[in-house]
């Protein structure tokens, strides 16, 4: 059983690279485990590549997002 928290980030694109730099990268985001993203326009995001080669899911929106994952946590932004 782990004990991180299954996160999926809710817009990815324009602030929210932010939030994908600490989610893939920031060692204080450890009890997070980041499992899928939502965003309508991912062509928008500056990180495609690394969440492709992580083999994050991108959803079109929330309610694909929460029929094909089991989330603990959504961030929007």
């Amino acid at each position: 059983m782990s004990n991180k928290i299954k996160t999926a980030l809710i817009g990815i694109g324009g602030y929210g690279d932010a939030y994908l730099a600490a989610l893939l990268h920031d060692p204080k985001s450890a009890g997070a485990e980041f499992i899928a993203a939502v965003e309508p326009n991912p062509d928008r995001c500056r990180r495609m590549d690394e969440l492709k080669a992580r083999r994050i899911p991108i959803y079109p929106d929330i309610e694909e997002l929460f029929k094909r994952a089991e989330v603990d946590l959504a961030m929007i932004v």
